[in-house]
């Protein structure tokens, strides 16, 4: 995190101020349950093999509070059956981020059960994130 935020700052995207804000709103934790616990939204990003997904969707869906909205960053998996093995399909969600110089643009990948309160939240989150925001369906 820093050697990108130093990026950053070298390339003036970010005062070095800045940058020390976002480490200090950073938090660590020891363990997935500790990390995800109090979430409203967690975003994985493991690799994109299906196992790995399900495996910490499973994790995922039991240790977070029933509100938490789960997204996955799956670029060639589909959100809809990463969703099926939990019990919140309706706060499953995909968020694929596009990178250039800073995040250039992030898809929302609506599942075939996410809500429209999900999208929405994921929409207010997005837009704080990204230069441009595209809303896609699952296929």
């Amino acid at each position: 995190m820093r050697a990108d935020l130093d990026e950053f700052i070298t390339q003036q995207h970010l005062s070095r101020k800045e940058g020390e804000a976002v480490l200090s709103r950073l938090e660590y934790a020891s363990s997935v349950d500790e990390a995800a616990r109090q979430a409203d939204l967690v975003i994985e990003a493991v690799p994109d093999e299906l196992e790995s997904k399900l495996e910490i969707f499973t994790l995922l869906d039991k240790v977070c509070r029933p509100a938490t909205i789960l997204a996955t960053t799956a670029q060639t998996l589909s959100v809809t059956e990463i969703a099926s093995i939990t019990f919140r399909r309706d706060r499953c969600i995909g968020m694929r981020f596009v990178f250039g110089d800073r995040i250039l643009r992030l898809e929302l990948v609506s599942g075939n059960e996410s809500s429209r309160q999900t999208l929405t939240a994921c929409e207010r989150v997005a837009r704080k994130l990204a230069k441009e925001l595209v809303i896609v369906s699952d296929r």
